[in-house]
């Protein structure tokens, strides 16, 4: 370039150079990806698949249909952290490409719901039913949960995923245990956002052999000839209840009460006048039931007893 007069010509300027976009529209990008994180965050990642872009264009929409260009990140840029979100809205995002002949074609289009993660599960139970089993509770304080995570440790300090459950259960029944052994539960709520902190941690040790059987077994009916009461010594100290039978012939048995652990008596009151029973009671635990005590007999009186 130079500058002209009536006279001459200046001498030339510096030269300049410019290269027009090879190829023109760069490629659309690929593989958009959007992860809500908070209430007012949501990032956003896709795939480069131009080599000629200047700039990226980020739009958005909440109907799907009218979009908004709200970011422009640099060339090779694949990943963009928009704050301005709307906890509880639905935004769909497209991408595209830009150079100076234009824009490429949207990438996909990906969708994703601003949200806080979950509040925390509380009042987390454990209770071993057998020596494998161990059944867990707890209360679901969240609104927004896809689901809860069940951790557990043998240590009560290094916990390992044990399983997931979907959004608003609040039990698992876990079949997976080892005799004998301690063990301590966690679950937490998660969604899209993240993961809720930990619930209360909850213990359980499954027990390692069935309770002993008791003995003694002594019945009594009583003088109005519908009640027999029963005792009997307590010979576990690993057991939950006992159970107590009855049987009408003597060979054949059905349960006819459960009485917690630490018992000793049980009185029945649907007993018939003169009518003979047999009574065995045994003790149990989440590992199974214990051998059966002595059997008792007992005739009930045919009629109240009369004093003068």
């Amino acid at each position: 370039m130079t500058a002209a007069s009536a006279g001459s010509d200046s001498a030339p300027s510096n030269p300049a150079t410019a290269t027009t976009p090879g190829g023109g529209d760069p490629a659309a990008p690929s593989n958009l990806v959007a992860t809500p994180v908070s209430g007012e965050r949501i990032d956003l990642t896709w795939s480069d698949n131009s080599s000629n872009e200047t700039s990226f264009r980020l739009y958005r929409s909440t109907d799907g249909v009218n979009w908004i260009w709200f970011a422009e990140p640099g060339a090779n840029v694949t990943a963009y952290s928009w704050w301005s979100a709307s906890a509880g809205t639905t935004y769909s995002f497209r991408a595209t490409a830009h150079n100076a002949a234009g824009d490429s074609a949207p990438s996909n289009t990906a969708t994703a719901t601003a949200q806080d993660p979950p509040a925390a599960p509380s009042n987390l139970a454990a209770a071993a039913v057998s020596g494998t089993q161990v059944n867990l509770t707890w209360t679901d304080n969240a609104t927004n949960e896809s689901g809860f995570r069940l951790y557990q440790s043998t240590d009560g300090v290094n916990y390992t995923l044990l399983t997931t459950v979907g959004a608003g259960v609040t039990a698992y029944n876990w079949t997976g245990a080892s005799v004998a052994t301690a063990y301590s539960f966690r679950v937490t709520a998660y969604n899209a956002a993240g993961e809720s902190a930990a619930s209360n941690t909850a213990t359980a040790t499954t027990p390692s052999t069935p309770p002993a059987a008791p003995t003694n077994l002594v019945a009594t009916a009583a003088a109005n000839g519908t009640q027999v009461n029963l005792t009997w010594t307590d010979n576990s100290t690993n057991e939950t209840g006992f159970n107590v039978y009855l049987s009408a012939d003597g060979v054949n048995y059905t349960l006819l009460a459960t009485a917690g652990a630490g018992s000793s008596a049980y009185t029945w009151t649907g007993a018939s006048p003169g009518a003979s029973y047999s009574f065995e009671v045994t003790a149990v635990n989440a590992v199974g039931e214990s051998a059966a005590s002595n059997t008792a007999t007992v005739t009930t009186p045919t009629a109240p007893a009369v004093f003068e």
